[in-house]
């Protein structure tokens, strides 16, 4: 209860109370008194107790409320202007629609308090706590808010237009709609706040940590974010026009649909940023002083900088290839660790730079890209093929793409099968050297056994990948060569490492009367594609027959070809095209429940589970990351369903032979029901042919790539 005795004095005028005050050293007591309307413009109120005090529509102005306790106090519409209040606690008082211009606030408790509607205009709050207060759509232009504590604070829609929150707190703050136009936020900590639609125009926010932040569609035109942390920012539709982004860290910011145009990036430091629908021309990469040098993409301004001003950038690329090795393997398991710990060691003792790349990832993530990219810097490729999963598959899509010397090795106490495919990869490519097997880590790790096994043969080979590459090709005499009907050469070749059932196979699934020779069986090819006439005028080669065949079914152009020519395509490309596009059909024609079942047994027998997911959903660009032997099981797949539909018999082995999943798929599924003649757009007789012959070349193709 408040002191009756201090009321009656307080009512007396503030002459009288103030006159009071200074002849009497005690704590005001007015704790929960009804204050409403008064006129206490500069009372002394400093250290009194104002707990649960009305005071709404009370006229404050001037007064000195230093230290008073006024927590939980009514002071909705109440004049506090030029009111001191320096270490005042107001925790949870309510403020709404006050006016507090000027006021001293500094180090004052505001934690909870309502302040929407609030003017605080040049009002110092200075390392005050506001922490969970309402400011929401208050007047705090100019006001000094630096060291304040604004954690979880609500400012939307507040107007903070020239206030200064350097180094203040504001970690999950609230900022969204909020005007903060030429404010000052240097250092200040916005981790995780949301700032969506904020004007941050001409704002500055130098040192500002910015991680995880909402600054989604905000307006930063012209802000200073140097030296700011935005890793895991939300950056999507932003205005960052003309705005200093130099030092600062991007660490998988999102910029979808941004604009960062004119943007300085010295220093930037970008990884993984997303840019989609980004606009940025003209980002400065030069620091200020220097002669400005522009370029037109933030992931390359760093390298751009690094070949204009590092003299020693060769000697950098010379260093990686020259020294680099990629380590590729699954190393969760701690025992695996030991072994790449070691290797990294050992590696480096002989004066080696490792490059490790582990495979133990989530399954629906593909590396292989990450991968190639990797190995085409280094000067060899050790592959510790231990109980392996996705790693032999991407090994292979790389060994294909770089003559670099690769060595796996194998540790035969905790897996002694080596993989079938890297016994292919061995006979096909001469760089992948002699499996490595050891019963020890011991053994892998001996200081001798690493120079002698691994390091020294790669070397040699190294250096005979080399010589052949600089060898001068002999020049080929040309010779007339025997007329044929045709200019299907790549095609009879094919055929003609054919097995005889194949070749059968062939002829019955195209319907050639006459024999399953090569050059017969190319005769009837030419024949499907050109008519009765222009077989004889028609003279295109196979790879154009190919493109012909994938322009009817309509593959996706634009997933194969990745930004190259069709000249740089092979035949085989295209055909592998032709067999994903075939089966994706499939898929979309069957019940969801036959095509789970079929994607199980696929995926199993193409050790990959999500393969057909990435088929119904990744279109033709999964092509760049299946194997042989996944195109070959997709084709034998193909041939099955196209034979069913088109009413052609061919023996049942060709399915069954390679895995007991298509043969389960051919049974109990049923690809008579499926509606392919809408995928191949059969309205001639020839595609009904040319579509599965295409698919079935493809077949025999990896079959003879990969005989197992």
């Amino acid at each position: 209860m408040a002191n009756e005795e201090h009321l009656k004095i307080l009512k007396q005028g503030i002459e009288q109370w103030n006159k009071w005050r200074l002849e009497n050293a005690v704590t005001p007591d007015f704790r929960g008194s009804n204050l409403s309307g008064a006129n206490l413009s500069g009372a002394n109120l400093s250290d009194a107790i104002m707990f649960r005090a009305n005071l709404s529509g009370a006229d404050l102005s001037d007064a000195d409320l230093m230290r008073a306790n006024l927590s939980s106090a009514d002071l909705s519409s109440a004049n506090l202007s030029d009111a001191k209040l320096s270490n005042t606690y107001l925790n949870h008082a309510d403020l709404r629609d006050a006016k507090v211009i000027g006021a001293e606030l500094s180090s004052a408790n505001l934690s909870g308090a309502n302040l929407s509607g609030a003017d605080l205009s040049d009002a110092n709050l200075l390392n005050a706590s506001l922490n969970q207060a309402d400011l929401s759509k208050a007047k705090v232009t100019g006001v000094e808010l630096s060291s304040a504590n604004l954690s979880d604070a609500n400012l939307s829609g507040a107007d903070l237009s020239g206030a200064s929150l350097n180094f203040a707190f504001l970690s999950d703050a609230n900022l969204s709609d909020a005007n903060l136009s030429g404010a000052y936020l240097i250092g200040a900590n916005l981790g995780d706040a949301n700032l969506s639609g904020v004007n941050l125009i001409g704002a500055a926010l130098l040192r500002a940590y910015l991680s995880g932040a909402n600054l989604s569609k905000t307006k930063l035109r012209g802000a200073d974010l140097s030296h700011a942390r935005l890793s895991y920012a939300n950056l999507s539709g932003a205005d960052l026009t003309d705005a200093d982004l130099s030092l600062s860290g991007l660490v998988e910011t999102d910029f979808t649909n941004a604009t960062i145009t004119g943007c300085r990036t010295y220093g930037v430091s970008a990884w993984n940023v997303t840019l989609e629908g980004t606009l940025q021309d003209n980002l400065i990469i030069t620091k200020k002083g220097e002669p400005v040098v522009t370029v037109d993409d933030l992931e390359v301004a760093q390298f751009i900088y690094l070949i204009l001003n590092n003299t020693k950038i060769r000697n950098v690329i010379d260093t990686i290839t020259s020294k680099g090795v990629l380590i590729l393997g699954r190393f969760s398991d701690p025992q695996r660790k030991s072994v790449l710990d070691g290797l990294r060691e050992g590696l480096r003792n002989c004066d080696l730079l490792p490059i490790v790349f582990d495979f133990d990832r989530p399954t629906d993530k593909d590396y292989t890209e990450t991968v190639q990219t990797l190995a085409g810097m280094s000067m060899f490729v050790i592959a510790d093929l231990t109980s392996p999963k996705s790693t032999p598959f991407e090994l292979e899509a790389t060994i294909k793409q770089f003559k670099i010397p690769y060595i796996p090795i194998i540790d035969v106490s905790v897996d002694p099968r080596p993989f079938a495919m890297l016994v292919d990869s061995q006979k096909s490519f001469h760089w992948v050297l002699p499996t490595r097997t050891y019963e020890s880590k011991g053994a892998l790790l001996d200081g001798a056994n690493l120079k002698t096994y691994i390091i020294e043969p790669a070397f040699a080979k190294r250096e005979q990948l080399r010589e052949a590459k600089n060898k001068e090709p002999e020049a080929v005499l040309l010779r007339a060569l025997p007329v044929t009907g045709n200019n299907l050469s790549e095609l009879r070749a094919l055929l003609d490492r054919a097995s005889a059932d194949d070749r059968a196979n062939f002829q019955n699934l195209i319907g050639a009367g006459f024999g399953d020779t090569p050059e017969l069986l190319c005769d009837h090819i030419q024949f499907l594609r050109a008519g009765v006439l222009g077989q004889f005028l028609d003279n295109r080669d196979y790879k154009q027959l190919v493109t012909d065949v994938a322009d009817q079914i309509h593959i996706d152009w634009s997933a194969l070809l990745r930004g190259r020519h069709w000249s740089d395509l092979s035949a085989a490309d295209i055909e592998d095209a032709v067999v994903v596009t075939v089966v994706q059909g499939i898929l979309r024609d069957l019940p969801d429940a036959e095509r789970r079942r079929l994607a199980e047994e696929l995926g199993e027998e193409a050790h990959d589970p999500n393969l057909i997911g990435e088929l119904l959903s990744g279109g033709a660009i999964v092509l760049g990351r299946l194997s042989g032997f996944q195109i070959y099981l997709l084709a034998t797949t193909a041939v099955g369903a196209l034979t069913a539909v088109l009413g052609i018999t061919l023996p049942f082995a060709i399915y069954t032979a390679i895995t007991t999943g298509i043969g389960f798929a051919l049974g109990p599924i049923g690809w008579a029901a499926v509606a392919i003649a809408g995928l191949i757009r059969i309205n001639q007789p020839n595609w009904s042919k040319l579509v599965p012959a295409i698919v079935y070349i493809s077949y025999i193709r990896h079959k003879l790539a990969s005989p197992q």
